[in-house]
């Protein structure tokens, strides 16, 4: 039986006008399988856990296997994985808060480092 959590929206839900959209960019392996037993699914939950420490995000998409620098991280290049996400009260997050309480967070796939080799980093923009 698989466990696989996908969140729906209906017509009688509505967020607010405050929504605040992140972009987590990283060359650890984050790939979403469904199996809680995987290593990069458990890596993926602890980043989810580390990001909603301040707040849940109301949106949070699907980790993609992509080119980094084409898909627009800061610094990063070559092949890696963007995680997008939301949250719909203003200030919850910033670059700097998460860059600075995912630093040196240990998973299966390595040590997420955003500060001197770096292998994630976040950038803010207005939309998905």
């Amino acid at each position: 039986m698989s466990l696989v959590r996908k969140g729906t929206v209906s017509s009688s839900q509505s967020l607010t006008g405050n929504i605040e959209y992140f972009t987590l960019f990283t060359t650890i392996d984050l790939t979403e399988t469904g199996n809680y037993s995987d290593a990069s699914q458990k890596d993926l939950e602890s980043v989810v856990q580390v990001i909603s420490l301040r707040g849940t995000p109301v949106i949070l998409g699907e980790p993609l296997n992509v080119a980094l620098d084409a898909n627009g991280a800061p610094t990063l290049t070559g092949n890696g994985w963007i995680v997008k996400f939301a949250f719909e009260q203003e200030g919850i997050h910033t670059v700097e808060t998460l860059t600075d309480e995912l630093n040196a967070i240990v998973l299966n796939g390595g040590v997420i480092d955003t500060n001197a080799t770096v292998n994630t980093e976040f950038t803010k923009t207005t939309n998905l």
